[in-house]
């Protein structure tokens, strides 16, 4: 077993371990902020999704009330035709980008994650410097 210097200094293995470790706290912090930006577009998306349907519901039921003039009912049904193509635009352009990240998906291509042993890592690593 080796072992540590007293006056403080570092091995290049504890030097690789402290690295890795900045490495993986940078890691969690860029997934952090990813997860934050999919919660917040999941928000807008529905929020977005949400507005046309609601004032189709309120239009519909405005269109229940039988005192409720003809002229009156075709301002109503054009407003609630124009939210339904609203509502259809939105769920077609969701539709497209999710096509869009499908087909952009590399994950096929990317090596799989494995477990690794950071000390056998470090001490490969402080191998190489040795004999390199």
């Amino acid at each position: 077993m080796e072992e540590r210097s007293t006056t403080g200094d570092s091995t290049p293995r504890d030097v690789e371990i402290a690295r890795l470790k900045d490495r993986i706290r940078e890691l969690e912090a860029m997934n952090e902020e990813a997860e934050r930006a999919k919660t917040e577009y999941m928000q807008n998306v529905a929020h977005q999704l949400a507005a046309p349907i609601n004032a189709i519901k309120m239009n519909i039921e405005a269109l229940k009330h039988p005192r409720v003039s003809v002229e009156r009912k075709q301002v109503i049904l054009r407003s609630t035709y124009s939210q339904g193509t609203i509502l259809a635009h939105l769920i077609k352009n969701f539709s497209l980008m999710s096509h869009l990240d499908a087909d952009h998906d590399l994950t096929g291509f990317r090596e799989q994650p494995e477990e690794v042993d950071l000390f056998k890592l470090a001490l490969r690593g402080n191998e190489w410097v040795k004999n390199g």
